[in-house]
């Protein structure tokens, strides 16, 4: 299947909560950093609590995702992240040789295939999938059911407070934060995204 457009890209990227009733908000946004070139950054909240962040660089000109790097988060707690680093040592990511998923116990070390993710299409379709089914998983449990309280606090099913809810100028000004947060400890990934942003594309 060919690699859409920018501006498919862009349009799919900008619906994907009218597309899909399971995302609440997103705050990705497609940045051109060259002729062909765009990185997309931000997050996608679902409503079963997950945050999906997106780093990726994508060369519409050779149509094709240069890097990426994605990271699912329950709360605070980082529960899977995908990257492209190769591992030819383990014979169990072959299939999906180099893109796999890292995720609890021992999460640094325990890699897994991760099928339907990709250099050459799209994987926001993939990964709303994945996150959709991670929020059923029984971590998810009942102890994290949300309910309104009244406008401003989201609470468990004790009835004990544990999120406030914000404008939609907090709420960007808060993901900035986080983002900027993300970019700082993560050094090797902005390395790499930097890098492949930089590099002069096949039209050029």
């Amino acid at each position: 299947m060919e690699f859409p457009s920018q501006a498919d890209y862009e349009l799919l990227i900008y619906t994907l909560p009218q597309n899909h009733p399971d995302v609440i908000s997103s705050s990705l946004h497609l940045y051109t950093t060259s002729r062909g070139t765009a990185v997309t950054r931000g997050s996608v909240h679902f409503r079963n609590g997950l945050e999906l962040r997106v780093s990726e660089v994508v060369d519409f000109t050779a149509g094709r995702i240069s890097d990426y790097g994605y990271t699912v988060f329950r709360g605070a707690e980082r529960i899977r992240w995908y990257d492209p680093q190769p591992h030819p040592e383990d014979a169990s990511l072959a299939e999906t040789f180099p893109h796999h998923l890292h995720e609890p116990p021992d999460i640094k070390d325990n890699r897994k295939s991760a099928p339907g993710i990709s250099f050459t299409a799209p994987n926001l379709p993939t990964l709303i999938a994945d996150c959709i089914a991670l929020g059923e998983s029984p971590a998810a449990g009942p102890s994290r059911t949300l309910r309104e309280r009244d406008a401003r606090y989201v609470v468990d099913t004790q009835s004990q407070a544990i999120a406030v809810l914000l404008t939609l100028e907090e709420y960007e000004h808060y993901l900035d934060l986080l983002d900027d947060e993300a970019d700082s400890q993560d050094s090797d990934l902005a390395a790499r995204l930097t890098q492949a942003a930089a590099q002069p594309t096949g039209g050029e």
